[in-house]
């Protein structure tokens, strides 16, 4: 095992962690207080995120379990940007999310499916298309 401290990187990691476990503490708190629709999506988008993060941590501290692990995480990003966007569509035109928004649930899984088992030589290019699709995503929330 590495030691959590032991370089920036992870340092860093474990604080972007932190931050969202606080961001989606207040998303919670809010849901609980305000009652209003797209803190539903934007809560369950931050619950996810800190998920994610925490499958990252967890796989660069114990390597072996890095092929499970990964899969995880980049599938936790997608679905932080997805629940991202359906709150902001939500939020814009007050259209709920349906199962028309399903077939790109299924395709991001897949992907992160196969890119989290990626052998090393073939990572970095998935790792590049996998950041492309998290900015898209999130474009698309901005959009809105």
């Amino acid at each position: 095992m590495n030691d959590l401290f032991s370089s920036p990187q992870m340092m860093g990691l474990l604080l972007q962690a932190l931050g969202v476990a606080m961001i989606a503490a207040l998303s919670f708190t809010l849901l609980r207080t305000i009652r209003r629709v797209p803190l539903k999506p934007w809560t369950a988008a931050w619950l996810v995120l800190f998920t994610a993060l925490s499958a990252l941590l967890t796989a660069f501290r114990v390597p072996a379990w890095m092929p499970v692990l990964l899969p995880i995480y980049m599938a936790g990003e997608y679905a932080f940007g997805l629940l991202m966007w359906i709150g902001c569509r939500e939020f814009v035109t007050g259209r709920p999310p349906h199962r028309g928004d399903l077939w790109l649930v299924a395709a991001l899984g897949l992907f992160a499916l196969a890119g989290g088992l990626a052998r090393s030589a073939l990572f970095t290019g998935v790792l590049a298309v996998h950041t492309a699709i998290y900015a898209v995503l999130l474009l698309l929330g901005y959009r809105q």
